[in-house]
């Protein structure tokens, strides 16, 4: 379904941009990983990052996501994306091995504004077609 990845599992911050310089958009983290083990869990409002926008694709296997008590299974070719802080969390759900994916964290006023729209118009978990037809 998905050409070959042969990207290694790894996150590259930038957070080494000038505090003072105001810009609309900045990426703050993107990344590639495979989570295995069911420790892995985020909560949306224990992070340590404010007013940041995460997207979050899955390659392969099945992830899962609360938003606002609601859950979701995010399967391959799905996405969420969420604001932190906010009530959500994501985690591999005890009845899956693996989950594959790849994200995309922004800050700024510029990601606020596109978050918020993008999420107001089709909510946020997105299917996502993996090829172009």
């Amino acid at each position: 379904m998905y050409p070959e990845l042969s990207l290694p599992n790894e996150s590259i911050g930038f957070r080494t941009h000038d505090k003072g310089t105001e810009t609309l958009v900045d990426i703050y983290v993107v990344g590639k990983q495979e989570v295995t083990t069911h420790d892995y869990f985020w909560d949306g409002m224990k992070r340590t990052d404010k007013d940041t926008f995460i997207f979050q694709y899955t390659l392969s296997g099945e992830g899962a996501v609360s938003i606002n008590g609601k859950d979701h299974q995010v399967k391959d070719g799905q996405a969420f994306m969420v604001e932190v802080p906010s009530e959500h969390s994501y985690y591999l759900p005890s009845h899956c091995n693996e989950w594959e994916f790849i994200f995309l964290t922004l800050k700024g006023p510029a990601a606020a504004s596109c978050w918020r729209d993008i999420t107001g118009k089709f909510g946020s978990i997105l299917t996502i077609p993996s090829t172009l037809s």
